[in-house]
């Protein structure tokens, strides 16, 4: 997991109590709970428990660091990483990012492994995204005011993707670099990416930026980069 710290301005409130919380059982992220806007890193202690929820230092895109939340850290398929608008208080959701072998599935569908097409039907039509194989690249950057940013519960959708791996490289080349590419159109694709991490994030100052594996990263944050 690669990704950037987001400093926001302090925001959040300590939500919930053990007699409250309670873990989601269908493996379905919903912007409420300790998916919301309002979640803080002792409401996730009391949701999935107290062994579940451990904090990690990561290494960022540029030579960044920082400190992520990671729920079932041990388990590739339900990890989940969170991080904070008040990194200190760990308070105010920023963003949820699901990497690659997390089975975790948002409540309107997007999942590793969906293609351009799944997530234009998600967003209910085409959106914009990055040229591959550069460190912010095969990022959703542009989601033409469709329904990834305009989620329930105020929160927005993310992706990146990966092109498919046996691509011959002449073709993979025509959507490759510092480029903004539509998803409907011919040359991406004829890459037939996939989702390779997404994210679930709330607006700020900044968005979450992500780096999927084999060195391509992205932010995921359905507006222009910074």
């Amino acid at each position: 997991m690669t990704i950037r710290t987001i400093p926001l301005l302090a925001l959040g409130l300590m939500v919930a109590g053990p007699a409250l919380a309670q873990a989601p059982t269908d493996n379905v992220i919903r912007c409420s709970g300790p998916f919301g806007k309002d979640s803080s890193f002792k409401l996730l202690q009391d949701t999935f428990g107290a062994d579940n929820v451990t904090t990690e230092a990561y290494d960022g895109v540029e030579g960044e660091t920082g400190e992520v939340t990671v729920v079932y850290a041990k388990d590739p398929t339900k990890r989940l990483e969170f991080t904070w608008l008040d990194d200190e208080t760990k308070t105010g959701l920023a963003a949820v990012d699901v990497p690659g072998d997390s089975q975790w599935v948002s409540e309107a569908g997007m999942k590793n492994g969906a293609t351009l097409a799944d997530v234009e039907k998600i967003n209910g039509g085409p959106f914009v995204m990055t040229g591959f194989d550069w460190d912010l690249g095969g990022a959703i950057i542009d989601a033409k005011d469709g329904k990834l940013v305009h989620q329930p519960g105020e929160c927005l959708l993310g992706a990146s993707f990966l092109p498919d791996d046996k691509t011959p490289e002449p073709v993979r080349s025509k959507v490759s670099g510092d480029g903004e590419f539509p998803s409907d159109s011919p040359d991406m694709k004829a890459v037939n990416p996939t989702v390779v991490q997404w994210s679930v994030f709330y607006p700020g100052e900044e968005m979450p930026e992500e780096a999927p594996p084999a060195d391509d990263a992205a932010p995921a944050d359905g507006t222009a980069p910074k």
